[in-house]
C-alpha cells in the first residue's frame, strides 16, 4: 500500500501538480506583497486589468477568471466603482446583469500598478531563459486545454 503511494508520488504528472499549485500559491502571495505596498490588493488589480483587456466584461465572468463567488466579484467591482477606477453599466440584453468598464482613472492607474508586477516578473524570472518560459507556457497551455476539454 505504501508502495503504491509512493510511485503516485513519483510519477512526474504527480510532482508537476504540486509545483503548479506551490508556484500558483508563492507567486500570489509574493503578488499580494509587491502590490499591498502600492495599496492594492491583488485581486483588485488582477480584476482591473482584466475589466482593462475586456471592457464590459460581465461580472460573472470576472468571477469565473478571479476563481471567486459572483458576490465576492460584485463586492470587489463594488470597490473599484467606489475608488473611481470602474464604471458599471447595465447589460442591454439582461438587465440583472452588470458590465464593467474601465474609467479613464483606473486606465491611468494601471501602467503604476504594472510597472511594480513588471518588476517582480523580471526578479522571478532572472534566472530562467526565454526559451525555458516558452518551453513551460507550451505545456501549461497544453495542460489548459486538457482540463477544459476534460470538464466538458
Amino acid at each position: 500500500m505504501a508502495d503504491d503511494f509512493e510511485a503516485i508520488l513519483a510519477d512526474p504528472r504527480v510532482q508537476m501538480g504540486f509545483l503548479i499549485a506551490d508556484t500558483s500559491r508563492l507567486l500570489k502571495s509574493t503578488f499580494d506583497t509587491a502590490m499591498l505596498a502600492e495599496g492594492a490588493t491583488r485581486t483588485k488589480w488582477r480584476a482591473l486589468i482584466y475589466i482593462l483587456r475586456d471592457p464590459g466584461l460581465s461580472q460573472s465572468r470576472l468571477a469565473e477568471y478571479l476563481d471567486i463567488g459572483r458576490a465576492a466579484a460584485g463586492e470587489i467591482s463594488a470597490y473599484l466603482v467606489k475608488e473611481g477606477l470602474v464604471e458599471r453599466r447595465k447589460n442591454a440584453e439582461d438587465s440583472r446583469a452588470w458590465n464593467l468598464f474601465a474609467t479613464d482613472l483606473g486606465y491611468a492607474i494601471a501602467p503604476e500598478l504594472t510597472e511594480v508586477a513588471f518588476k517582480l516578473i523580471d526578479e522571478v524570472f532572472a534566472n530562467i531563459s526565454t526559451e525555458e518560459v516558452s518551453r513551460v507556457v507550451t505545456v501549461l497551455s497544453k495542460l489548459s486545454n486538457a482540463l477544459e476539454q476534460a470538464a466538458k
